[in-house]
């Protein structure tokens, strides 16, 4: 999408800058992101990805690493032991499964999808996904001057949990804050606010708000256990009235991918 800013001229006093935003694109969250960013109370709880793969030298895979091409001539027990490699790999929350193989797809845009089976949610990370250096280059590469970015993982857990909701929310916008590296004016981060408690929520919105933050996100199901037929037993988005001046917010209807 485009804006436009106004700026001084030589004639007239202003001028029409044109600029070139991305309004809907993703990071993938690193695995190792609710380890260290949530609350030491809620740590036991956190968000994993597990069993996770190192590279060939012993290292942990680093996003973007590329899996190799597998070779044709593969004996088909050594086919199937890598097979499983990427398909074991779950996405544990609060000690429950909720995605188990593929998660390579979640990212992958930069690798053909019959390969995605094979690969881990690292490998298939594109470095842009969760590095800010590489996220700039990327919006350098489009010719656009800056992106909103919103989460990946974060839109795939849910918990009836108030309190476990808002600590994972308020661990992915430290992160996200992390990640804006000091380029707010190029990466825009959407902050997630959980709707489960709206006192809960409004503090955290305040909060993100005085980080810097300048939007919200808001996942599209219903909160918890409330049924989308009772719209009624579901808390409201925050109106004008509850949320901050100044302040957007969107409910996008799906992940898609990261870049």
């Amino acid at each position: 999408m485009t804006t436009a800013e106004q700026g001084p001229a030589a004639a007239g006093g202003r001028a029409e800058k044109t600029l070139i935003i991305d309004g809907d694109s993703h990071v993938l969250e690193p695995p190792h992101l609710w380890d260290e960013y949530l609350e030491r109370e809620f740590r036991p709880r956190a968000i994993r990805i597990m069993r996770p793969v190192d590279g060939p030298d012993g290292a942990p895979l680093r996003p973007g690493a590329h899996a190799p091409d597998p070779e044709p001539d593969l004996p088909e027990m050594a086919e199937e032991v890598r097979e499983r490699l990427g398909t074991d790999e779950a996405l544990v929350v609060d000690g429950r499964v909720v995605m188990r193989g593929f998660l390579a797809g979640l990212g992958g845009v930069e690798h053909h999808r019959s390969k995605l089976p094979r690969m881990t949610y690292l490998e298939g990370a594109p470095r842009a996904s969760m590095d800010t250096a590489a996220r700039l280059q990327l919006f350098k590469d489009w010719g656009i001057d800056a992106g909103v970015v919103f989460p990946t993982i974060g839109i795939l857990w849910d918990t009836e949990d108030a309190r476990l909701a808002d600590a994972y929310a308020r661990a992915y916008n430290r992160w996200v804050h992390d990640f804006v590296g000091g380029h707010p004016d190029k990466i825009v981060p959407m902050a997630h606010i959980p709707l489960h408690d709206p006192e809960l929520a409004l503090a955290e919105l305040r909060r993100c708000l005085k980080l810097g933050l300048r939007g919200m996100f808001l996942a599209p199901e219903p909160v918890g256990p409330k049924s989308a037929e009772f719209p009624s037993a579901t808390p409201a988005p925050p109106t004008r009235s509850t949320t901050p001046s100044g302040t957007s917010w969107r409910t996008p209807a799906c992940p898609s991918a990261c870049t």
